[in-house]
């Protein structure tokens, strides 16, 4: 259910006329994972560490984060194994792993201008990374875009809307570790910087969500629900792209007002 890779290649930064560099990383567990180093064109603001959601692998989900070099910032993809060019078979521990040696390697040259951007699955296993790493020090700020707060919930969720499994939803919602979800551990984010970005349209994983998360999140933490977006979309609109950047720019910058902006109703959110 949560796991969905494969290896077909869509786009690359040579088709997009991209500057990067291929990098080969080893898990804790001794698995090789590839990853995408996309390079900043002119001045660095700052690096990004890039986890994509449960399906396809990097070559999809480029198409989300190809316009942030030309922002000035360095974008590091991660597709964990199983993905693109990885080695493995992919299982949750595995994938959280493959996170972790992203992070150590990041952070060997980035420490201090890191930035944590994950989407879907990607959201909460950055979340979970950062959480737990001896190099959250080394991050500026972490954002999650439609992301679930629960393993178990997102689950339930989804079997609630077969009509076999409904009557079982509960139970076999079991099934599933909550180990590695995000809502028990995003308090310890703090005091890094959060954002949480969600579209109200989102049919795949519900906003609820993301309130969920903003509620067990400390300070400075901020909630943006987007209208008239569905999943992971956010970037499809310039005026949220240029919104990212400046809260990107602030965050690497220090500036501690970002907490002052709360959550808007969606109706009134940008």
């Amino acid at each position: 259910m949560f796991l969905l890779p494969d290896r077909v290649e869509r786009l690359s930064p040579d088709r997009l006329e991209l500057q990067y560099e291929d990098v080969w990383l080893h898990a804790a567990d001794g698995t090789r994972v590839h990853a995408w180093h996309l390079k900043a064109e002119g001045p660095r603001e700052g690096t990004i560490l890039f986890f994509h959601g449960n399906a396809q692998n990097n070559s999809a989900h480029i198409a989300s984060v190809h316009w942030l070099p030309a922002q000035g910032f360095d974008v590091f993809m991660l597709d964990p194994r199983g993905y693109g060019q990885s080695d493995g078979e992919p299982h949750i521990r595995g994938v959280h792993l493959d996170a972790q040696a992203a992070l150590d390697h990041v952070a060997d040259a980035a420490c201090g201008e890191i930035i944590v951007y994950g989407q879907s699955l990607g959201g909460a296993i950055g979340i979970h990374t950062v959480a737990r790493s001896p190099h959250a020090h080394c991050v500026r700020a972490v954002v999650s875009e439609g992301a679930f707060a629960s393993y178990r919930g997102i689950a339930r969720e989804k079997l609630g809307m077969i009509w076999l499994t409904w009557p079982l939803q509960v139970p076999l919602s079991y099934l599933f570790s909550d180990r590695y979800s995000p809502a028990r551990v995003v308090d310890q984010i703090s005091p890094v910087p959060l954002l949480i970005v969600h579209g109200t349209d989102d049919h795949i994983v519900p906003a609820h969500h993301a309130e969920r998360l903003y509620r067990a999140a400390e300070d400075p933490r901020d909630l943006w629900l987007l209208p008239d977006v569905g999943h992971i979309g956010s970037s499809l609109h310039e005026e949220n792209r240029a919104r990212l950047v400046g809260w990107l720019v602030a965050a690497l910058n220090g500036d501690r007002s970002l907490a002052a902006e709360k959550p808007a109703p969606a109706d009134a959110a940008n």
